[in-house]
């Protein structure tokens, strides 16, 4: 028999990803030409936001930018990833 484990996030979890969406942004206003994945994912450890087994993965990382992109293209969007339901849909 086949046990599913229910996807749900920590409070741990869900404040780093928090941290990761918000540090995100910040790189995304930084470089408004655009920024690479793989740069944000080494900017997040050289800058000590994450360590190398809590840093997000190149993927979660793409999901949170696409999520970014289309929330900014919302005529009426703050283009801030701040409702929880926004970050588990990054994520």
């Amino acid at each position: 028999m086949l046990v599913r484990k229910a996807r749900r996030c920590s409070a741990v979890q869900a404040r780093e990803r928090r941290l990761w969406c918000l540090q995100i942004e910040e790189y995304q206003r930084e470089n408004p030409a655009g920024i690479y994945s793989w740069e944000i994912h080494e900017r997040l450890l050289k800058d000590g936001v994450c360590d190398r087994f809590s840093v997000p993965t190149i993927s979660a990382i793409n999901k949170i930018l696409q999520r970014l992109a289309r929330l900014c293209t919302s005529p009426t969007s703050v283009c801030r990833l701040t409702n929880d339901s926004d970050l588990l849909l990054a994520g």
